[in-house]
């Protein structure tokens, strides 16, 4: 008979770690260049485009823009 908890790990593998903290530490990292590149013109959209894909991101846009509201909000920045 097999142990109950390695039926568990059978049936329920291990999920893959969380990206959140990574995201928002690469995002808090480089936000004066993102507010920088912003109030040149350039849209939020092409910023985390570039960053993914040079794989400096890997959030969605719309994480990105939750998680760069947030740390402006704190800090008293504004990203609209």
């Amino acid at each position: 008979m097999e142990k109950l908890s390695d039926l568990l790990k059978k049936s329920f593998p291990a999920k893959p770690e969380s990206n959140h903290p990574k995201n928002r530490a690469d995002i808090l990292l480089r936000k004066d260049e993102i507010l920088e590149a912003a109030a040149q013109g350039w849209p939020f959209r092409h910023i985390w485009k570039a960053l993914r894909d040079a794989g400096e991101l890997t959030c969605a846009y719309s994480t990105f823009m939750k998680r760069l509201n947030k740390i402006c909000k704190q800090e008293g920045s504004a990203t609209k």
